[in-house]
């Protein structure tokens, strides 16, 4: 598996709240690449105000590292970053999505919360999302709430339902998705899929030399289209 990433913070933001994790390695800037057999990488996108975000993404990402991936081990994840966050007031309500790869030679399983996105590509240059956001866009687009024509102006796209954290083990809804025989995965943090069309992004894809283009052009395609969030982007090809 070769895995490529790119995060960068977002537009005259202090710091990343988002951390990408491939194994034990935690990034927080810049390009990377590696190849490995077998292990685990993640995206980590934080929520909450001051550095509030990027404590809970780094605190999950280092838990990451410690155990099995079990929903049992990541609920146990799950209820230490709450009793982290009532020890500080500064981090009152801290929180963070999750999209979690975990892969060997012949599988991998995708475990994820919130609305960090994975996408399959598909003949080589299409798109297609492996992941259903945990928002309040997504949730009044299934009970009919909005429609397709209505949901392009609604003004809280970004507005999660299901997390790590936010001082509620209830809100930590885990969902798996076995995504063997995929041979390219492509994970997405909000600050770029709330800015990019998946028209868009299909085309970057196909016009990039190689994935590292990709990762840097889909970043700037984001900051182009007006997003000043944390961006990150990380592509798992056999």
């Amino acid at each position: 598996m070769k895995i490529y990433a790119a995060t960068q913070k977002g537009v005259q933001k202090a710091q990343n709240e988002d951390r990408v994790v491939l194994n034990q390695n935690i990034l927080s800037v810049g390009i990377h690449e590696c190849e490995c057999t077998e292990g685990f990488v993640a995206v980590a996108d934080g929520v909450g105000g001051n550095n509030a975000g990027a404590v809970a993404s780094q605190f999950v990402a280092e838990e990451l590292g410690k155990c099995d991936h079990t929903i049992e081990n990541l609920t146990e994840i799950n209820r230490k970053l709450i009793e982290r966050s009532r020890t500080d007031e500064a981090l009152a309500g801290m929180a963070t999505t999750l999209a979690l790869m975990d892969f060997t030679v012949d599988s991998e399983k995708i475990t994820y919360v919130g609305n960090t996105r994975v996408y399959a590509v598909v003949n080589g240059k299409y798109l297609k999302q492996l992941t259903r956001d945990d928002t309040t866009l997504e949730y009044l687009l299934a009970t009919g709430q909005l429609d397709a024509s209505t949901a392009e102006y609604f003004n809280r796209k970004n507005e999660i339902t299901a997390c790590f954290g936010a001082d509620s083990p209830a809100l930590l809804k885990l969902k798996q998705i076995d995504a063997s025989g995929q041979d390219t995965l492509i994970v997405i943090s909000d600050g770029i899929h709330d800015h990019v069309s998946i028209d868009e992004m299909e085309d970057i894809y196909c016009a990039a030399d190689d994935k590292v283009e990709f990762c840097k052009k889909l970043i700037d395609q984001a900051v182009e289209n007006g997003s000043v969030d944390d961006a990150s982007v990380m592509v798992l090809n056999k």
